[in-house]
């Protein structure tokens, strides 16, 4: 793994991964249309990591995007610097959005998505990177994933789980693994889908009329909206997945406040809001008289429940028969030491 040391304030220094140095398309993506795509990124009060997101669209090989920055109840005047300083000859295509007070996660998403007008779409959190060919790549994968099926509706690619330490205004990348590169090429399954969410905002990029048909994402939850929108999103069209990792998923585990990570510091919210939709998918099956989501839910809970079940039963077989084998030779192998000595009394 490649580090490179990026300056980022006048006062200190940012460790990042190396985005550069992959492939050699300048963003011309040829026998194809450049499609737009609208960029959704919410931020408050982290301009460290914030300042990553946006040399990350930056350093885009893929020109035709749009930047939405939402400043959810966020200190404004270092949004705007930020912008202005990073974004340089690509401030025309930025737009920002300062909330007064935090809306949370999802409605901030909501407003950056309403005011798009892209065909597709992504969100980039200010705590995520992507390699410079992420929307090159991504694109050229979409237009080719619908001549294959036209049920194709989104694009999902391997990410990287990126682990790092924040001290003051400095990054540092302690370590780097495998976040979902276990899904394979081609459609993605919705059955797995349902166990558990694989597919971080960062690298997913979708149809922005078809996430504003189902709603976008719920406003209600604070957290696993990603989940939720990707089950819905799921629902009406086929995703295809391409096994390149294009994007960093980073992770600060001990981190809390500002630059923490929800999945860490509110595991137990993440838990809980689990059963909170799994409820709401089964009631709106009971209300409409329907086989969705909270049949869907509900089945599969069942499975990994009969799955874990048959799990603890091989275990404990396999533990009492590893005792009886233990058993068996050991008091085997003294009893026929025991027969042994008899014959041997015997005989003298």
């Amino acid at each position: 793994m490649i580090f490179r040391i990026l300056k980022i304030f006048d006062d200190c220094d940012l460790v990042i991964l190396n985005l550069s140095n992959y492939g050699s398309s300048k963003g011309k993506i040829v026998g194809a249309k450049m499609l737009s795509v609208g960029i959704v990124m919410r931020t408050k009060n982290r301009s460290v990591l914030f300042k990553r997101a946006l040399l990350s669209v930056a350093n885009q090989t893929y020109s035709n995007w749009q930047l939405v920055v939402v400043n959810d109840g966020g200190a404004t005047t270092e949004v705007d610097r930020l912008v202005e300083e990073v974004m340089g000859n690509h401030r025309d295509k930025c737009r920002v959005i300062h909330n007064a007070d935090s809306v949370g996660m999802e409605a901030a998403s909501n407003s950056g998505l309403a005011i798009l007008d892209t065909h597709l779409a992504v969100i980039h959190d200010d705590d995520d990177s992507w390699l410079a060919e992420f929307l090159h790549t991504m694109v050229t994968a979409y237009q080719d994933a619908k001549v294959i099926s036209p049920t194709v509706g989104g694009i999902v690619c391997h990410v990287n789980t990126v682990y790092e330490t924040v001290e003051g205004n400095t990054i540092t990348i302690n370590q780097t693994s495998d976040f979902n590169q276990w899904q394979k090429e081609g459609f993605l399954s919705l059955i797995e889908m349902l166990k558990g969410n694989f597919v971080p905002t960062i690298g997913f990029v979708f149809e922005l009329d078809l996430c504003k048909q189902i709603g976008c994402f719920d406003a209600s939850l604070p957290v696993l909206g990603d989940w939720d929108f990707n089950l819905r999103y799921l629902l009406k069209k086929d995703v295809w997945l391409i096994s390149k990792t294009l994007a960093h998923y980073h992770h600060r585990v001990h981190s809390t406040g500002d630059v923490g990570n929800s999945i860490y510091f509110g595991r137990e919210k993440h838990k809980n809001y689990r059963k909170f939709i799994e409820n709401k998918y089964i009631r709106e099956d009971v209300r409409l008289n329907q086989i969705g989501l909270g049949h869907m839910c509900l089945t599969t809970n069942l499975a990994q429940d009969s799955g874990r079940q048959i799990f603890l039963s091989l275990r404990k077989l396999r533990q009492h028969t590893k005792y009886k084998i233990i058993r068996f030779f050991v008091f085997g192998n003294l009893k026929k030491r025991y027969k042994a000595k008899l014959v041997e009394l015997e005989r003298g």
